[in-house]
């Protein structure tokens, strides 16, 4: 509506196109989405699509070849690229069916949950965002998440898990103490630019503890899972604030622009 193209990062969703409810970007209004395959689909790590609108108002679809040409290698992987034939054949024979039943298990998991009193916030079906702090009793069941801070614990399923997996996971959450989560109270941290953003990531640095920043200038912007929102972004002054909040999201070491 304000003539602004929509370009969407779709890492973990490739696999929205084939839900029972159409839920892909583009199906839903997007001008352009690329899709990681190899996260939610079997592909071999490294591969992925780039899809354009069919209307492609904005004409991108003369110029995606050209473009990606600007980076692309002459010596591409092919077997990366036969997976993503292979996954193809795939999406087309019996995709629709295993990520029914798969969404039909996770929600299985999402009804232990539910009366163990843990809240799922994910919007996602093959997605639980468990409102819980203790992943080591996940670990401790043989289950790592794919995410975990502290405040919620991630976990991704795809119809290559076994029905074991499944069960193994309701019963880890069966099993789960009621443990309240303590919502961190996160402020903007008011920050002082010292250099440019290119001036910081170019200079000379060096790596110290986060607890040994305090006063230093960022040099590599600092997140916990990439992509994220950076604690202290390439240029700024590190603060006492800064380090409170990269010590809490585990973050031990940061990069600094070197003291000449």
């Amino acid at each position: 509506s304000h003539g602004i193209p929509l370009l969407i990062d779709n890492a973990h969703g490739a696999y929205l196109k084939f839900c029972e409810e159409e839920l892909h970007p583009v199906a839903l209004g997007a001008d352009m989405c690329c899709d990681s395959a190899h996260k939610t689909l079997p592909v071999l790590t490294g591969g992925g699509y780039l899809h354009c609108a069919k209307d492609d108002s904005y004409g991108f679809a003369d110029k995606l070849k050209a473009a990606t040409a600007v980076f692309g290698s002459t010596s591409p992987s092919y077997l990366i690229m036969q997976s993503l034939d292979l996954c193809n054949k795939y999406l087309a024979e019996g995709a629709r069916e295993e990520i029914k039943i798969c969404t039909q298990r996770v929600n299985e998991v999402r009804a232990v949950m539910e009366a163990k009193g843990i809240e799922d916030i994910s919007a996602e079906p093959l997605k639980i965002t468990a409102v819980y702090p203790d992943a080591e009793h996940f670990r401790s069941c043989g289950i790592e998440p794919e995410y975990a801070d502290g405040e919620y614990i991630v976990f991704m399923a795809s119809p290559f898990n076994t029905e074991n997996d499944f069960d193994r996971l309701k019963a880890a959450f069966s099993s789960a103490e009621s443990r309240p989560t303590a919502k961190r109270e996160i402020k903007p941290i008011k920050a002082k630019s010292e250099m440019t953003i290119r001036e910081a990531l170019f200079a000379e640095s060096e790596e110290v503890g986060a607890s040994d920043a305090f006063g230093r200038i960022c040099a590599a912007p600092t997140v916990s899972c990439p992509p994220a929102i950076p604690i202290a972004v390439s240029g700024e002054r590190i603060t006492k604030e800064h380090i409170a909040l990269l010590e809490a999201y585990g973050i031990n070491k940061i990069s600094v622009v070197k003291e000449l």
